[in-house]
C-alpha cells in the first residue's frame, strides 16, 4: 500500500512497508507496551509538529496523563 500526502505543491510518496515502528513501555507513565508506527518523520513535518503516527494500544494498555502546553494532539480513534 502507498499513502499520498500533498505538501504544498510537492507530492510525497510514503511506502507503508518502509515505515519506522517502535515500541514504548509505560508511555508517559501509562500501562503496558505501546506500538508507534511513524507515518511521517519529525523532520518531514518541517517544524510544524513532532509526531504523526499510528499508535496501537492493546487491551489494558494506556498512555499516561500529560498536557500539551505548546502544541496540540489530534486523534483518530478506531475501535
Amino acid at each position: 500500500m502507498i499513502l499520498f500526502a500533498k505538501r504544498r505543491f510537492n507530492i510525497m510518496i510514503i511506502e507503508t512497508g518502509k515505515l519506522k515502528t517502535e515500541y514504548r513501555d509505560n508511555m508517559r507513565g501509562g500501562e503496558g507496551k505501546v506500538k508507534i508506527t511513524h507515518l511521517v518523520s519529525e523532520n518531514e513535518l518541517c517544524g510544524k509538529g513532532r509526531l504523526f503516527a499510528q499508535i496501537t494500544l492493546e487491551p489494558g494498555c494506556s498512555i499516561g496523563y500529560h498536557t500539551h502546553d505548546s502544541d496540540s494532539g489530534i486523534f483518530h480513534i478506531l475501535g
